[in-house]
């Protein structure tokens, strides 16, 4: 399974229609597309709670049901001392990548104590792309879609 995180710094032009910058029109794209690929069952998109709990006075009734039914909120490092928005997404990829694939949705560099192999941190313009190209390789071959994730994002 894959698993994608967005960031703050993604979520951030999601929720609020007030940003406007250049960075944030493929913010929003690449967080369209990990929904879409979400829709594939072995694919999850997961948002870390601290982060779901800052952007969450954002979002509209409908909004915040959506993200609830499409996103599964991840609250295993709420509650946790002197942990950051940065520290709670890696202690949610760290645990994730010890079963899964994990993809972090940002513009950042990754976290140290992340296993590379199991970990890619992606921005949004690299993420659009190869997205594009796992679908492509998952409607050529009529495989999985997670092993055409893997294909194109971790090797």
């Amino acid at each position: 399974m894959i698993i994608i995180l967005p960031t703050f710094e993604v979520m951030k032009p999601v929720t609020d229609s007030n940003v406007t910058s250049a960075a944030s029109s493929p913010r929003v794209n690449a967080f369209d597309k990990a929904m879409e690929l979400a829709s594939f069952e072995d694919v999850e998109l997961k948002l870390e709670g601290n982060l779901y709990e800052k952007i969450r006075g954002r979002l509209t009734p409908d909004h915040e049901e959506f993200l609830k039914n499409v996103c599964l909120i991840d609250n295993s490092a709420k509650g946790c001392p002197d942990y950051n928005l940065d520290k709670s997404i890696e202690w949610v990829a760290k645990k994730d990548s010890e079963i899964n694939h994990v993809i972090i949705l940002s513009s950042r560099p990754a976290p140290a104590g992340v296993d590379a192999n199991k970990v890619r941190v992606v921005s949004p313009e690299r993420f659009i792309a190869l997205a594009e190209d796992a679908e492509a390789i998952y409607n050529r071959f009529n495989g999985s879609l997670a092993q055409a994730a893997k294909i194109t994002f971790f090797n």
